[in-house]
């Protein structure tokens, strides 16, 4: 009840004062310059966090970097988000709440406000309501046939996801409290359990299976490192989640003592929200502990296959990678020989704009110097995954193309500093856009569904195409709808494309499944047998 009555209180003087002058202390101690607050506040704002301190049992220089103030006191509810005088579409949000959705915007996020913060608002809500059933699975990572399974006694446990034959996705938790609004797994990380039991149980009891318990994690993994022993062509796995660093470092130390023991396994990649996002305290020296053992285990000089730790941490813009909380974890884990590699999804309204490729270009090209500057790497920006499903979140693939050819050019940027890929990551997988003219592809405008449908050939080295992936995002006028694609002149493209349009035509009229739609593209079915376990 205590703590109810100092967040009150603190919605009272101002959430954002309240967050700014804890974080002070953490700037102080840290050397970094302090940011203003009001002075008529000073000495009601000191005595707050004074009692906000002693109420978690810290000192209040470590108020800023406990775990427990940035859970306790994040932004979950109306009244605490329109206290920001933020432009808030309350109608929208209230009704986005509703639904079952659940609002968290961590106190770091809350103080970049703008862009950064709409991120994490509610505003569309029926993004998740299973009416577009693109929006329940983008990537396509949760169907039956991606799904990595072990059978034991007990019964059928989830080890992970598999699209590409070399790559596994292993998601350790559902949990995960940054609160991106649009997050591709959203009906895991941003329903209630109630709310997504109604629109899809298989979805609920995933959530359900995926708890955010210590030891069922380690166990996933242990499975998952046996089903990894007896498929020797996976040579990557990626942890993520929810939000995977929120176990414990001694957890993840387990998970990756046992990944280290998968004889295949070249990379291992945790995919995190966590530095840049408003969890930065999570890498603290116990974790980072964990991974340089990890690192030194698996280097190569012991007989041992070496296996690279890569950390793919997702960000929003570049205020997140320049503040003094960046700064410090991004250090500690570069000490620890740990490469950082930056994945953002391109976000309407947030880094991207589709009426106006230049800023959007110039946007990403702050965000990717941003990363030049820290000393991480601008991997991949990602074509918003729930783009196919609404036109209010439509990041359109030529407006992309045409934004990236204002980023080419390295006479005033390196070529260190500058994305390297854009990418469409949808349910058959991973296409590149790449800058006009040179993005190719051959595209239908059905009218009367609303719907622009792309057909996207993947060259090989002759010139010839196997493999063509099918892309559609909804019409929007004066941007999408006109004939702006380069034309394919060689006959042979023409001909595979004129085959997957005719095999699309006939699965959208259940003609056909999607197996056989992904034979006649060129596009292979991982086949994931599961794990038995304790079998006769």
């Amino acid at each position: 009840m205590r703590l109810d009555k100092i967040k009150q209180e603190a919605l009272e003087i101002g959430i954002r004062d309240f967050y700014s002058y804890a974080r002070n202390y953490y700037l102080q101690k840290n050397g970094f310059e302090t940011a203003e607050v009001p002075e008529d506040k000073g000495e009601t704002l000191d005595e707050l966090v004074s009692r906000t301190a002693s109420f978690l049992g810290v000192d209040r220089n470590d108020l800023w970097q406990t775990p427990a103030f940035h859970m306790a006191f994040r932004v979950t509810d109306l009244k605490s988000l329109t206290s920001l005088n933020e432009e808030v579409d309350v109608e929208s949000v209230s009704a986005s709440l509703e639904t079952g959705r659940e609002m968290s915007i961590l106190p770091l996020n809350v103080l970049f406000g703008g862009s950064t913060m709409k991120k994490y608002v509610p505003s569309l809500p029926k993004l998740y309501s299973g009416k577009e059933k693109h929006s329940l699975d983008p990537y396509g990572i949760f169907r039956g046939q991606d799904q990595i399974r072990a059978i034991t006694r007990e019964g059928s446990k989830y080890l992970g996801s598999r699209k590409f034959d070399y790559a596994v996705l292993e998601n350790i938790t559902e949990f995960c409290p940054v609160g991106c609004a649009e997050c591709y797994k959203g009906v895991l990380t941003r329903l209630g359990m109630s709310a997504l039991a109604d629109i899809d149980p298989k979805y609920a009891e995933l959530k359900k299976e995926l708890n955010l318990q210590e030891q069922r994690a380690v166990e996933q993994t242990r499975l998952l490192t046996d089903w990894l022993n007896q498929h020797p062509e996976v040579n990557t796995v990626i942890i993520s989640g929810g939000e995977p660093l929120m176990y414990s470092p001694d957890t993840m130390g387990k998970i990756l003592d046992h990944l280290g023991k998968a004889e295949h396994l070249k990379a291992v990649r945790i995919c995190t929200s966590a530095v840049y996002q408003g969890l930065f305290y999570k890498i603290n020296d116990d974790l980072v502990s964990r991974l340089s053992d990890f690192r030194r285990k698996n280097n190569g000089r012991n007989g041992k296959a070496k296996k690279q730790l890569y950390f793919n941490c997702h960000v929003t813009d570049e205020h997140q990678l320049l503040t003094p909380e960046a700064r410090i974890a991004t250090e500690r884990l570069q000490e620890a020989g740990v490469s950082i590699h930056l994945q953002m999804p391109l976000q309407e309204g947030i880094n991207f704009y589709r009426d106006d490729p230049q800023k959007s270009a110039e946007k990403m090209r702050a965000i990717s110097e941003a990363a030049y500057e820290i000393g991480v790497i601008p991997y991949k920006a990602i074509v918003n995954m729930h783009s196919p499903s609404y036109p209010e979140l439509t990041v359109p693939i030529e407006r992309v193309s045409e934004a990236i050819t204002f980023l080419d050019g390295h006479f005033d940027t390196s070529d260190m500093a500058r994305w390297q890929a854009y990418n469409i990551l949808h349910e058959q997988g991973n296409s590149y856009v790449y800058p006009k003219p040179n993005f190719v592809a051959e595209k239908d405008i059905d009218r009367e569904r609303s719907r622009v449908t792309y057909f996207i050939p993947k060259l090989n080295p002759d010139g010839s195409v196997n493999e063509v992936h099918t892309y559609e995002e909804p019409l929007i006028e004066g941007i999408n709808d006109g004939a702006s694609l380069r034309l394919i002149a060689d006959a042979r493209i023409q001909r595979r494309i004129g085959e997957v349009r005719n095999a699309y035509q006939k699965l959208r009229k259940d003609e056909i499944d999607t197996r056989e739609f992904y034979r006649v593209s060129g596009i292979k079915f991982s086949e994931n047998k599961p794990l038995v376990v304790g079998g006769d």
